[in-house]
């Protein structure tokens, strides 16, 4: 999610957008606008991938605003949520985070990896207990040093595995704003901004190329960082089998006047290919 912010996903921005016409933006938003708004968002958004988010961010809005919505609000609460705070609970979704990053939050069962983790600093074990309390119900510690072997408490289970894991088949590579040559997209916010997420995209050499009405384009260029970190997996075997559209953001330099929008994109490579 690096560089990513949920007030830039072009269907945030849509939304705010219908909101805001025809007079512009008014510090109390109307019942009618706000239905209106949601109603573009369903249509025009149907099919993307990103849209039951943002139906949970807006009917999350609601629950707190039930006496009137005012546009500062929403705009506070846009920009202090976080894409993944939206997801239905009722999907089993699995969220990867580094220790750090997951501070303040809670899940129901936490999975911890630690890889020669060490203890040594005050630090250090601040950290560990801030991992391990995101646990509301299981937390499973999955670590290669012997920090734990001292501590006997009751109703834990050890497990002790030795077994060598394969690599595995698939990759699917998230690719962020690092990855992609961001001033290629300058002339493209028009195509870019009909394409939705979960959409296919093609691959070829140096490029992900998307199609409208049944011409294709070059939709986004890979960062010399992501050709270097694909010609690695190259070289170990993996290969790219296929990409969609993750999230179609807005971005703008530091030395621009206007902003562009940018594909952000999942690439998903598999071995022996």
């Amino acid at each position: 999610m690096d560089g990513f912010r949920l007030y830039d996903l072009a269907e945030v921005r849509f939304f705010l957008k219908i909101l805001d016409r025809p007079q512009g933006p008014t510090p109390v938003i109307s019942d009618e606008a706000w239905e209106e708004a949601k109603a573009r968002l369903q249509t025009v958004y149907s099919s993307s991938a990103c849209l039951e988010n943002c139906l949970n961010l807006i009917a999350d809005f609601e629950r707190v605003n039930s006496y009137g919505k005012y546009r500062s609000d929403l705009e506070e609460f846009i920009r202090g949520s976080r894409y993944e705070d939206f997801y239905s609970d009722d999907r089993g979704t699995m969220f990867v985070s580094t220790i750090h990053k997951s501070k303040g939050r809670e899940f129901d069962s936490v999975y911890l990896l630690l890889d020669r983790f060490p203890v040594e600093r005050d630090e250090d074990r601040r950290k560990l207990y801030v991992a391990m309390t995101r646990a509301r119900d299981n937390l499973f510690i999955h670590c290669n040093t012997e920090i734990f072997d001292a501590l006997q408490v009751p109703d834990v289970e050890r497990v002790q595995d030795s077994r060598t894991c394969s690599a595995p088949e698939e990759i699917t590579l998230q690719l962020t704003h690092r990855d992609v040559v961001l001033d290629f997209f300058k002339d493209k916010k028009e195509k870019i901004l009909r394409l939705r997420s979960g959409g296919p995209l093609g691959i070829e050499p140096g490029y992900l190329t998307a199609s409208l009405e049944g011409r294709s384009f070059r939709a986004a260029k890979f960062s010399r960082a992501c050709a270097g970190r694909l010609e690695e997996l190259r070289r170990r075997g993996y290969r790219p089998v296929s990409a969609s559209v993750r999230f179609v953001v807005a971005w703008k330099g530091r030395e621009e006047e206007r902003e562009t929008a940018v594909l952000l994109a999942d690439l998903h490579l598999s071995a022996g290919q």
